[in-house]
């Protein structure tokens, strides 16, 4: 069994050190705040045994969603996958079960 999921858009931000420091000889921190851009984090879990592979795009799109399918296909090896996903739009993509080179066996969609 194998959960996906996409988290984002996430935005480059600047942050403070972790470190305070008092006197003439501390950490400065001036507020930044540029637009750097934003990306998705698309992400597959394996509950039994912990394993998680990511994959990071500029967008939510089928073509993301079907790049972290062929990840998955590649690192999970399995004869069968049970893939649990929301119900996205895409994930319903035509192209999504076809494009990825092998037939997935079995899609469960909550």
């Amino acid at each position: 069994m194998i959960c996906i999921d996409e988290l984002g858009p996430l935005s480059a931000k600047t942050y403070p050190g972790e470190e305070w420091k008092l006197g003439p000889n501390r950490a400065t921190f001036e507020p930044d705040y540029g637009r750097r851009g934003k990306l998705w984090v698309h992400g597959a879990f394996e509950p039994a045994t912990g394993q998680a592979t990511i994959l990071m795009s500029p967008g939510r799109d089928s073509a993301s969603h079907i790049q972290l399918l062929e990840k998955v296909m590649c690192e999970f090896p399995a004869e069968r996958w049970l893939i649990i996903e929301d119900n996205l739009i895409i994930h319903a993509s035509r192209g999504c079960p076809k494009r990825t080179g092998q037939p997935l066996r079995e899609i469960e969609k909550m």
